[in-house]
């Protein structure tokens, strides 16, 4: 399922369409959010801590760091009650992005 708006943001899986026939197997669906700190261009240590606000409905979160060719370097799930994780690895200098995806909606 691919989604055309940032609410339903997937960064991978394979894509597949929906037919006329019940579909009976749980998923979640990839939401993106706003981030709390680091925030956008701040300088940070070699192990900052990410922080972002909760989203109604959380089941879980993914945080993710990664380099500027979109290698990850940090992936970490959370639960639905943990909303900051702080990286167990150290970044060597660079720029660096992050995200983080909460799984939220369950269709059935």
């Amino acid at each position: 399922m691919n989604g055309n708006q940032r609410v339903f943001w997937i960064t991978s899986g394979a894509p597949f369409t929906m037919t006329g026939s019940p579909f009976t197997r749980d998923f979640y669906l990839c939401k993106g959010f706003d981030l709390g700190s680091p925030a956008n261009n701040e300088s940070v240590g070699s192990r900052p801590v990410l922080r972002w606000d909760t989203y109604p409905d959380a089941a879980r979160y993914v945080a993710n760091v990664f380099t500027q060719n979109n290698q990850i370097v940090f992936d970490r799930a959370t639960q639905a009650n943990v909303t900051s994780v702080q990286l167990d690895v150290d970044l060597p200098p660079g720029r660096y992005q992050w995200r983080v995806m909460c799984s939220t909606l369950r269709v059935r």
